[in-house]
């Protein structure tokens, strides 16, 4: 069974590295939207993690971002991006339950490719569809995605006899169950 969450992605925080009389200064800020709702600045790493962890529990946010220093994004040499997340034309979970029942394929080869990236950048929470342009999305945590994986090969299988994306699937699953081993 695929568990399907509902989110509005208005909320985010936002982690920078700032140089402070030499030393490194970290500036965490809680958007909504465009504007900073709350900002605290932490002069370690441990210091940052506990604040944005803090923050992160008071404001209900999945969503941070750390920003490079312009010197270190400079020094990378392939900036991988994550793809464009689809709209789907409803504007409500029912909705989105009655359009996937006629809109598998576009399900799984999403959840393929959204739980690929969630693994490539190490995420605890992927987006996999926006509700018809309204800012809120459909999102899975990391311990749903192995049951949306099982969903998959299921209907790969017997709907469609697609082998090749079974094993796709397998092969997920397989590495999601081996790093979350590693961080065990």
């Amino acid at each position: 069974m695929v568990i399907l969450q509902l989110n509005n992605i208005h909320m985010k925080i936002v982690v920078e590295q700032k140089k402070e009389k030499g030393k490194n200064a970290y500036i965490i800020n809680v958007m909504e939207g465009g504007d900073i709702i709350k900002t605290e600045t932490a002069k370690s790493i441990k210091e940052r993690d506990d604040l944005v962890f803090q923050l992160a529990e008071s404001y209900n946010v999945d969503d941070i971002i750390l920003k490079e220093s312009d010197k270190k994004r400079n020094k990378k040499k392939d900036n991988p991006k994550f793809s464009q997340i689809p709209s789907i034309p409803v504007i409500d979970e029912q909705e989105a339950v009655e359009f996937f029942e006629y809109n598998n394929e576009l399900l799984y080869d999403r959840i393929l490719q959204a739980v690929q990236e969630g693994l490539d950048f190490d995420r605890e929470v992927i987006r996999l569809f926006e509700l018809s342009g309204t800012g809120v999305y459909i999102t899975s945590r990391r311990q749903d995605w192995a049951s949306g994986l099982v969903d998959a090969i299921d209907w790969y299988t017997q709907a469609d006899e697609q082998y090749e994306k079974c094993a796709i699937a397998k092969s997920l699953i397989d590495k999601l169950y081996a790093k979350d081993s590693d961080n065990k």
